[in-house]
């Protein structure tokens, strides 16, 4: 196994399993350590670390390999993120808070702390692992700090194919008729796309399996169009800033995105 573990946050419930089962799956697929942290309720959990880990036992598969469980104590947004830094994890990995009736996804003031405060990047799972992330969707604006979370996505994710895709915005469209104009700004985009490729500093063979295209559409319909054209379970978002959910290079809609979306989100901090 490598060093730079995947670190899997869980508070030992049934919410938390979609997560372990993800990051068991990376640690097999990466060959990673996998480490499970929990932080204590102190007022629910005054047991020692044996009683601790008779607890995780009971969440985790019988088959499962885990490298450490890590008990830290205080506040657990700030020790998840604390402990991720201290172990150098590759990425962490969090469920979301829960579920509702209709399928919107709700990150919890928990997730969101751990996005604002670690340079790692957090992978948000709420798909069972019944599938590997052979392909990755990844939108992206042409700024440097997008190219840098494709680079990073790009190593983090070796075995897997990026979809780059560029939401064609048109906040004039309704007055607009000619269809030259977008065709024209279509091109315009077209050309900063393959720029962008150009100069991704990736292996060869990661840049010639990409796939790229421009979309007249709202971000979101961009991803969710990729996502059934390849059968991606995974959007890899790449953010700065530290406002709310970090200001995603993508645009201000990056935290709607990080809720609504029914993929798995990996944000990554093009710092880290």
């Amino acid at each position: 196994m490598s060093s730079d573990p995947i670190l899997v946050a869980s508070d030992l419930t049934p919410r938390s399993d979609r997560a372990l089962e993800r990051g068991l799956a990376l640690g097999t697929a990466l060959k990673r350590d996998v480490c499970l942290v929990h932080v204590p309720e102190l007022e629910k959990e005054e047991s020692g670390r044996e009683e601790l880990e008779k607890l995780v036992g009971k969440v985790v598969p019988p088959n499962a390999t885990l490298s450490e469980f890590i008990f830290p104590e205080g506040i657990a947004p700030k020790a998840i993120a604390a402990c991720a830094e201290q172990r150098h994890a590759a990425m962490i990995v969090m469920g979301v808070a829960r579920y509702n009736s209709i399928g919107d996804y709700f990150l919890g003031t928990a997730v969101e702390y751990v996005i604002r405060n670690t340079h790692r990047p957090v992978l948000i799972v709420k798909e069972r692992a019944f599938e590997h992330y052979s392909d990755i969707i990844v939108p992206t604006d042409f700024s440097d700090a997008s190219r840098q979370a494709i680079e990073v996505g790009a190593r983090l994710f070796p075995g897997s194919t990026l979809h780059i895709v560029h939401s064609l915005h048109l906040p004039w469209s309704a007055w607009v008729n000619d269809p030259r104009v977008e065709e024209e700004l279509k091109q315009e985009a077209s050309v900063r796309m393959a720029s962008l490729i150009k100069d991704l500093d990736i292996p060869d063979q990661v840049r010639s399996a990409m796939t790229s295209r421009v979309v007249a559409e709202p971000l979101y319909h961009c991803i969710m169009g990729e996502a059934e054209k390849y059968n991606a379970h995974l959007a890899l978002l790449g953010s700065h800033g530290a406002s709310g959910i970090r200001a995603a290079t993508i645009g201000s809609v990056a935290a709607e995105l990080v809720d609504s979306l029914p993929l798995d989100t990996v944000v990554v901090d093009p710092r880290g």
